[in-house]
């Protein structure tokens, strides 16, 4: 079994892992713009989507560091965890918002969505991502369609949510509307106040036109956690 590396120690995966160790791939703190040391527990995994079909975790890392950013784990297409760095100690900023400091990122290989909806699977595909399902959906109430994860992708990342839960104690929870639906828009002020930890996606925590990872990845790790 592999194995990822939080707070130091070497925790089990059911999904392949390469670490920064092996791949020489990291993001350190007062080396690279926006990651800094982790001054509190993270009490919630962020998940994103690439929004492109790069050749892998490495290419995404490149572009991250290219951007200021930064994040604790990409998916690759064929389901290899990539770690960037330890998320009990860097917090790697990724998202732009007071979410960094309580969270853990991953970025997930997948390009996303395209437009126009009309005419969804047309040239604005890329072409290493036509291998995926298209699935309609919904984002701020409109009917939308994403680019499915494949399912080696959607094992690793029950792996690894499951990994970091487990040592990190990150609650069972995700937002969900007034009707009980998962939520397809940004959080409001008032549920952001009432977030005590848990999963969210990209497009739940940002007022920015971010549709990743899309309500149908929600929902299902939603319903693997029994939500």
């Amino acid at each position: 079994m592999s194995a990822l590396i939080i707070a130091g120690s070497d925790i089990p995966c059911a999904a392949p892992v390469l670490t920064w160790e092996e791949t020489g791939l990291a993001f350190i703190p007062g080396k690279h713009l926006r990651i800094r040391h982790r001054v509190s527990p993270p009490d919630t995994i962020v998940w994103h989507w690439t929004g492109g079909e790069p050749r892998g975790p490495a290419t995404t890392y490149r572009v991250l560091r290219q951007r200021g950013l930064g994040v604790e784990f990409a998916i690759s297409r064929d389901g290899e965890i990539w770690q960037f760095c330890d998320p009990a100690l860097v917090d790697a900023r990724d998202c732009g918002t007071w979410w960094d400091r309580r969270s853990v990122g991953v970025e997930i290989i997948n390009y996303g969505s395209r437009r126009p909806a009309s005419r969804p699977w047309s040239w604005h595909v890329p072409r290493r991502g036509r291998d995926r399902e298209v699935i309609e959906t919904r984002l701020r109430g409109r009917r939308v369609y994403v680019a499915a994860f494949h399912p080696e992708q959607l094992a690793a990342a029950d792996a690894l949510a499951d990994s970091l839960r487990l040592v990190m104690h990150i609650p069972h929870a995700m937002p969900r509307d007034a009707d009980g639906e998962i939520l397809d828009r940004p959080m409001r002020k008032c549920e952001r106040d009432d977030w005590d930890g848990g999963e969210v996606g990209h497009l739940q925590i940002t007022t920015r036109a971010k549709p990743d990872p899309g309500v149908p990845f929600l929902e299902r790790r939603a319903a693997g956690l029994g939500l």
